[in-house]
């Protein structure tokens, strides 16, 4: 069960993709009650109930098949998120850590409560503050082989946060719940159509990021663009696995053709693909970052070092006026993230600088 608590804009986790769109998501629900805070704040409530939301493999509604990965998350916000002034929620639990208040369900059709063998990962703090710039989010995942066990059939699963038994000073005590999420367990068909095989490589590709091997989870998305190269989601996922390997141009370039394949699908679309656009921007922030040189001298050897992108070509030059600059090297590719050259001085003063190419 992972744990965290910080602003919405940072990389939390290595899903941190997936759960910005689902946060945007949920966001995009809560801006409705932008006026509504207003009223609730000249009010003060005495007790907020914290919003809870639940999905499974990131949908409210999820279909998996036995042998694929299964991945609870639940997020923690706010009510009054979209208020900056407004007054924090403390959660916390007795005893132990805060996450020993909430507690995950899952039911078969017939309401009987089910034990599924959960992985879970938590080193979480006593307690953890929820207002307009902090969230939590709890993971717990079944692995394909252990998925491969469960029986076929329609399942809910709920969480629950009870705080009822907590004496901290200020923390919030009471019971919310979460809206249920369904979920279907199937046999896998013979024969996969586009989006059953989106389902299964998609799902698969972000369990292996998830646990950090996005080798493995570049091959699942690999297989699904071999049968349907213009998936937009197998598109999308292999673009941010890419980045995530530190190949940030060809990160790019996959962005650009899934959404390039979403605007010639749906030309006339009310909304932009916002998930796309996203991505797009983030990895233009990292091709466009500033190159920072730095530079150490021992004897007449000069090091310099830089930030760098992967495969991209770069030139070094060199001056002794900062006017007149000549190549010291040229088309120098990156074989890594931090790229260092070296080379002997001449002369009593000698400047460096270094370009990006494309």
């Amino acid at each position: 069960m992972n744990t965290y608590s910080d602003s919405a804009h940072r990389s939390t986790n290595r899903r941190s993709n997936a759960i910005l769109t689902f946060l945007l998501t949920t966001l995009r629900c809560l801006i409705a009650l932008t006026s509504l805070s207003a009223s609730l704040r000249a009010a003060d409530p005495p007790n907020l109930e914290p919003l809870i939301s639940i999905s499974v493999n990131d949908s409210g509604s999820a279909e998996i098949y036995r042998g694929m990965p299964l991945l609870v998350s639940v997020v923690l916000l706010h009510p009054l998120i979209t208020d900056s002034a407004v007054s924090p929620i403390l959660l916390a639990s007795e005893p132990g850590p805060w996450t020993n208040a909430v507690k995950l369900s899952i039911s078969n059709a017939n309401g009987d409560s089910q034990t599924w063998p959960f992985h879970s990962t938590v080193n979480p703090s006593n307690t953890i503050v929820l207002d307009s710039s902090h969230y939590a989010q709890l993971d717990w995942w079944l692995a394909p082989e252990q998925t491969s066990l469960l029986s076929t059939g329609q399942y809910t699963a709920e969480v629950s946060l009870n705080t009822t038994n907590v004496t901290l000073p200020d923390a919030w005590n009471g019971v919310a719940d979460s809206v249920p999420a369904a979920l279907q367990i199937l046999d896998e068909p013979v024969s996969l159509s586009e989006a059953q095989a989106e389902n299964k490589y998609g799902q698969l590709a972000q369990y292996y990021s998830f646990l950090g091997n996005n080798t493995l989870a570049l091959d699942q998305l690999n297989l699904l663009l071999a049968a349907y190269p213009t998936n937009i989601t197998g598109l999308r996922l292999k673009s941010i696995v890419l980045d995530a390997l530190g190949r940030t141009v060809e990160a790019f370039n996959t962005c650009q053709a899934a959404l390039a394949e979403a605007y010639a699908r749906n030309p006339s679309a009310m909304e932009p693909p916002l998930n796309l656009l996203l991505l797009q921007r983030q990895l233009l922030n990292k091709l466009y970052a500033p190159v920072i040189l730095s530079i150490q001298l021992a004897s007449q050897l000069v090091t310099l070092q830089w930030n760098s992108i992967p495969d991209r070509l770069y030139e070094l030059q060199t001056s002794q006026n900062l006017r007149d600059w000549a190549p010291l090297v040229s088309a120098l590719k990156a074989t890594g993230t931090n790229q260092v050259w070296q080379t002997n001085i001449s002369g009593t003063r000698q400047f460096f600088r270094v370009n990006s190419g494309p």
